[in-house]
C-alpha cells in the first residue's frame, strides 16, 4: 500500500483525504488514518524531485534524494553558511524532520488528543507521544517524569506544522529538576516546480540558565563583541546583533530563532563532492 502511495502520490492523496473526511462522519481520524494522510500529503508535496536547494539569509541547505526501503521520498541534507560571520548557534533551523521516520516512530505509540491546537490561526491535530524516548533517541521514558513530546498536523492539509519537546534539566543551582522546552513551527507553505515546502521555520526554546552557565555564556558574548570591533563596518552590525541576541537568551532563558526561505531551486544539482562520504581516519584499515 505504501509503495503504491509513493508511486501515485496525487491520486492516493485524494483517496486518503476523502477517506479521512468522510468515513467517520465528521469525527476526528484515528491516529493511523491521520498518519496515513500525512504520508500521502508528504509524498505529493515532494513529488519526483531528485534534489533541491533552500536559500536563507545566512545558510544554504542542499537536499539530495536517497534510496528508501518503502519508496517514500527520502533526502540527505548538507548546510553551508553564506558568510564567515562567527555564530554562537550554527545548527540549521530548517533541517526538517524526515517525515517517514517520524511517522514510523509515532505509529509505535501515540494518542490523538481530543482538544485541537491552533497554529498560525489554523486548527491542528495533536498526537501526543506515549514513549518520548523515541523522539529523544533513548530508551522508553514513558514512565519518567518531565518527558513529553507531541507532533502537530494541520487539520485540513495533514502537513506537519509543529513539534513540541520537553525534557528534564538538572539545575546546577538547586537540587530540583526543571524542564527544557522546545517548540518548532513550520508554515507559509509554497509550491515551486512540483515541490511544496514550508518557507518559514521557527524554534522557541525555554532553557533554565544556571549561574555558571550565565557566567560562561556572558564571557563568550564579551569575546564575540571584541571580535566585532575588529571587523569591517559592513559586518560589524550583524555580529553585534548576534551577541545581543545571545545575551538576551542567557538573561531570560528564552530564545526564538526564525529561518525564512528566500529562494528554492529544484533539480538544479548539488555542488560536486558535497555529499561524498568523509575520508577514513588516519591509520584506518584500507
Amino acid at each position: 500500500m505504501r509503495r503504491a502511495l509513493s508511486l501515485l502520490p496525487t491520486a492516493l492523496l485524494a483517496a486518503t483525504l476523502a477517506l479521512t473526511a468522510g468515513c467517520r462522519g465528521g469525527d476526528d481520524p484515528t491516529p493511523g488514518v491521520l498518519l496515513d494522510s500525512a504520508l500521502a500529503r508528504y509524498a505529493a508535496d515532494m513529488g519526483a524531485v531528485q534534489d533541491f536547494t533552500v536559500l536563507g539569509d545566512t545558510i544554504t541547505l542542499f537536499y539530495l534524494r536517497v534510496p528508501s526501503p518503502d519508496s517514500l521520498p527520502a533526502f540527505e541534507f548538507r548546510a553551508v553558511t553564506n558568510d564567515s560571520i562567527p555564530r554562537m548557534v550554527t545548527a540549521p533551523l530548517y533541517a526538517l524532520p524526515a517525515l517517514p521516520s517520524l511517522v514510523g516512530q509515532l505509529r509505535t505509540g501515540a494518542r490523538l488528543l481530543e482538544e485541537r491546537s491552533t497554529v498560525a490561526g489554523r486548527a491542528a491535530y495533536v498526537l501526543e507521544v506515549t514513549d518520548p524516548g523515541l523522539f529523544l533517541g533513548g530508551p522508553d521514558r514513558s514512565g519518567a517524569s518531565g518527558f513529553s513530546a507531541s507532533a502537530l498536523f494541520d487539520a485540513e492539509t495533514y502537513r506537519l506544522v509543529g513539534l513540541r519537546l520537553e525534557t528534564p534539566h538538572q539545575s546546577d543551582d538547586a537540587d530540583s529538576t526543571q524542564s527544557v522546552q522546545q517548540t518548532f513551527r513550520y508554515g507559509d507553505f509554497q509550491t515551486a516546480d512540483g515541490l511544496t515546502l514550508p518557507h518559514r521555520a521557527t524554534i522557541v526554546s525555554r532553557v533554565p540558565v544556571s549561574s555558571t552557565d550565565l557566567m560562561v555564556g556572558m564571557g563568550r558574548v564579551g569575546m564575540l563583541r571584541q571580535r566585532a570591533q575588529q571587523m569591517p563596518p559592513d559586518r560589524r552590525g550583524a555580529v553585534l546583533e548576534e551577541a545581543n541576541r545571545a545575551e538576551r537568551r542567557l538573561q531570560t532563558g528564552v530564545s526564538e530563532d526564525v529561518f525564512v526561505v528566500r529562494a528554492v531551486r529544484v533539480n538544479a544539482g548539488v555542488p560536486e563532492g558535497l555529499f561524498a562520504p568523509p575520508p577514513p581516519p588516519p591509520g584506518a584499515a584500507e
